[in-house]
């Protein structure tokens, strides 16, 4: 495992990626975690939060047939290995996972919905989408390459946990449309002049596109969608947050399946 001092670079995509690790940090980020299939290289942990884990530590090391290193550190050390501010509990490091394949997804778009993101650079939109995608039953996502990174710090604090239950494909959005297009896979996307979502009965599964804060969907790939709509406007404001945007599609989704 990792020293403590080296934990804080994996803040960096490039030493992530480099050494196939992670970071966890926090109560229930690291709760959720031990009751996931991620491997767990070792944590980096309080005095007080093993005597509250230990428990979930050692069933997880029964399941997954590992034995977890544990190091036992102080307060400070955490603030200095991580990237939070105050850490009373812990940091976990962690393998990362390999990415679903591109059939996988295709096929779970065939049967349910599929989030599909578009230049989202905000570490706490992303997380925040993930942890909206794990309230309504969306295991999949496909990024495009400008996309934030899954594994980034910023992005798992904010998922709450969902982080375990969600799969991330980056891809070449190209070449998803192209699948959509001979499976008649539906693409929904979201725009300022499209069909109010108040009146459009939408399909079930296929693919929910969702654009860039700053610019939302651009025209390109507007020309790939089967479906436009758009979330009704009753006040002055420009524009909606893309998660909280994700989350209302996602909500008229799953109520028109009702």
């Amino acid at each position: 495992m990792l020293s403590i001092k080296n934990v804080k670079r994996l803040a960096e995509k490039k030493y992530r990626n480099e050494h196939g690790l992670f970071m966890v940090e926090g109560e229930k980020n690291i709760k959720e975690l031990l009751n996931s299939d991620f491997i767990i290289e070792g944590i980096f942990v309080t005095t007080p939060f093993l005597d509250s884990v230990i428990d979930l530590i050692n069933a997880y090391d029964e399941r997954m047939g590992t034995h977890i290193e544990l190091k036992e550190v102080r307060e400070v050390d955490l603030v200095r290995g991580g990237t939070f501010v105050t850490n009373t509990t812990g940091i976990a490091v962690v393998r990362q996972k390999e990415e679903p394949a591109l059939d996988t997804v295709i096929e779970e778009a065939r049967e349910n919905i599929v989030l599909m993101l578009d230049d989202v650079r905000d570490p706490g939109n992303l997380g925040t989408i993930i942890r909206i995608a794990d309230w309504y039953g969306v295991a999949h996502i496909v990024a495009s390459s400008t996309t934030t990174d899954f594994y980034n710090p910023k992005v798992i604090s904010a998922t709450m946990g969902s982080f375990t239950r969600i799969n991330v494909l980056y891809s070449p959005l190209e070449d998803i449309f192209m699948k959509a297009r001979e499976l008649n896979i539906p693409v929904i996307a979201t725009t300022m002049d499209g069909a109010s979502t108040h009146e459009s009965k939408l399909p079930q599964s296929g693919f929910l596109l969702m654009g860039s804060e700053s610019h939302g969907v651009n025209t390109e790939i507007l020309t790939h969608a089967t479906h436009q709509v758009t979330i009704p406007r009753f006040g002055k404001a420009e524009s909606l947050n893309v998660s909280v945007a994700t989350g209302i599609l996602l909500d008229t989704i799953r109520r028109n399946s009702l």
